[in-house]
């Protein structure tokens, strides 16, 4: 199987494929708007008390007024009115739809079976810090008495530290219990203080960004909690519509759909593009581009709820493509000594080398030709590397290491180069005309090598010549260089020592005339 990518668009809207469920027992309790929204400069004078809000769904009898009753984790039970003051308010927050939804109170006190019901803590409540915007369905309306002020409930404890991501250990438990009192029916809900969330979906931070905090319980059975934020509106349950693709869109092949939706809607399609859809009214549908699509391609997820108009999302598939491989180091490649190169190949999803290894980083210790085949969800390329061996670099110097002032010598590296000199010239020629260290680098895949000398300059010789410096007629004398290695005597001879006879000055070496 091909390795997917996957594209999720998440979607908030307004309650509502999926019919609503009838509790089986008397009332089954849904969420409750634990901290509560009356910022001063929209309610001046209000309290938290005043604006807590808790929705219920009846079950299979209808329900009167006077037969709810709440044991609030905090408070009395002041008992629900309906009168001239409730039908004000229920006016004033359906001017705040902004969509088809409706506020309506229990025709005589009767709330009918299987209903959507919220509870408002309060005929002081503030209308302007809890908007129904985001209404789209029928939703029943009830309010408790006045007279209390602090909160009915307990928000998070730690509101005024520093905002934590990580969900704390939490132990403060807080308990609503809601009555049928005629048929002895109950539901109880409870949540953990500590986990009540922000509105950045994290914990603590001002008391400001704690408000709209909201518990959501599941039903029937044993009641499992979620913790919410939706910020500042009236806690009716929103709806969101998940649209995720699980592929990318290659060469016609057909991409798997996948819909989910949260609330309660009457029907979905999808539609959009120029392919076709397995099932375009089923959340889990399959999509097969049309011949010659190509690019990305828009869809929308559209849900219909009690509203006239359609609700839609839109969801992009990208397009996709085969994969280009390349490795690092690139080829060919080269195996120094006994020492197994690690190779590193890219531009897929997944990879299979000739040697039998199928992960992106392989070992390679022998010569030869190696093919490396990479995958993804549009394809496969492959590459074909070559592997040769090689081995550390060596070098030398040759040529004189001195030279005679007013001269110079010529220095030359051996070896496979190319060359380095420590001078910064390059080749393997180097021409010296000052005493000093000459080093030369050379290098190759497997490393570098050097080699140095030490070249000295020589200095200029003293001549002198030693011996007798008088020639008598007939005779020689011996005379002797010094100061040199070599010598040339202007009588042609190159030794050390030469014999004279006529260079020197002649001097009369007879004694006296003899009387005979």
């Amino acid at each position: 199987m091909f390795p997917f990518r996957s594209v999720l668009l998440v979607v908030v809207l307004v309650p509502a494929l999926l019919v609503a469920q009838v509790p089986i027992k008397c009332l089954e309790i849904e969420s409750i708007l634990v901290d509560a929204c009356n910022p001063s400069d929209l309610c001046p004078g209000s309290s938290e008390g005043q604006n807590e809000m808790v929705r219920f769904r009846t079950g299979p009898d209808p329900i009167a007024l006077d037969d709810i009753e709440a044991d609030w984790p905090n408070n009395s039970w002041r008992g629900l009115v309906q009168n001239t003051l409730t039908a004000q308010l229920t006016a004033q927050l359906n001017a705040t739809v902004a969509s088809c939804g409706f506020l309506i109170e229990p025709v005589n006190g009767i709330i009918p079976p299987g209903s959507q019901v919220l509870m408002v803590t309060s005929t002081e409540m503030c209308v302007a810090a809890n908007p129904f915007t985001n209404l789209v369905d029928t939703l029943f309306l009830v309010f408790q008495q006045e007279g209390n002020t602090q909160g009915h409930f307990a928000n998070n404890p730690a509101v005024g530290d520093p905002v934590t991501t990580e969900p704390p250990t939490g132990t403060n438990l807080r308990s609503l219990v809601l009555f049928h009192t005629s048929s002895n029916c109950s539901d109880t809900a409870t949540y953990v203080r500590e986990l009540l969330v922000n509105n950045e979906g994290t914990y603590a931070g001002v008391s400001a960004q704690n408000d709209g905090a909201t518990t959501r319980f599941s039903w029937p059975g044993i009641p499992v909690v979620d913790y919410v934020n939706f910020g500042c509106q009236a806690p009716i349950e929103p709806l969101v519509v998940e649209a995720q693709a699980l592929g990318l869109l290659c060469g016609g092949a057909p991409v798997d759909l996948v819909g989910s939706v949260e609330g309660e809607v009457i029907s979905v399609q999808w539609q959009g593009g120029l392919g076709i859809f397995s099932d375009p009214n089923a959340l889990n549908t399959t999509y097969t581009p049309a011949v010659g699509e190509s690019g990305s391609v828009e869809l929308q997820l559209c849900v219909t709820t009690s509203c006239a108009v359609p609700l839609c999302t839109t969801l992009v598939i990208p397009a996709g493509s085969g994969p280009t491989i390349s490795v690092d180091p690139t080829g060919p490649l080269l195996l120094c000594g006994n020492v197994p190169l690690t190779v590193t190949a890219s531009g897929a999803d997944s990879y299979a080398w000739s040697t039998g290894a199928n992960t992106a980083v392989t070992q390679i210790s022998a010569p030869g030709t190696l093919v490396v085949t990479g995958t993804n969800a549009c394809g496969s390329d492959s590459l074909v590397i070559t592997v040769i061996t090689g081995e550390l670099p060596t070098v030398s110097i040759t040529g004189d290491a001195s030279f005679c002032t007013g001269s110079t010598t010529t220095l030359t590296a051996q070896g496979p180069g190319p060359f380095t000199w420590n001078t910064g010239a390059s080749g393997p020629m180097l021409t010296v005309a000052n005493a000093g260290t000459y080093s030369v680098t050379t290098s190759n895949g497997c490393g570098s090598a050097s080699a140095q000398v030490d070249v000295v300059q020589l200095p200029s010789p003293q001549v002198s010549i030693s011996g007798p410096v008088q020639l008598c007629t007939g005779a020689s004398v011996s005379l002797t260089a010094n100061g040199a290695s070599d010598y040339l005597w202007s009588t042609g001879s190159n030794a050390p020592s030469a014999v004279s006879e006529t260079d020197a000055p002649v001097h009369n070496c007879t004694g006296p005339e003899m009387e005979t």
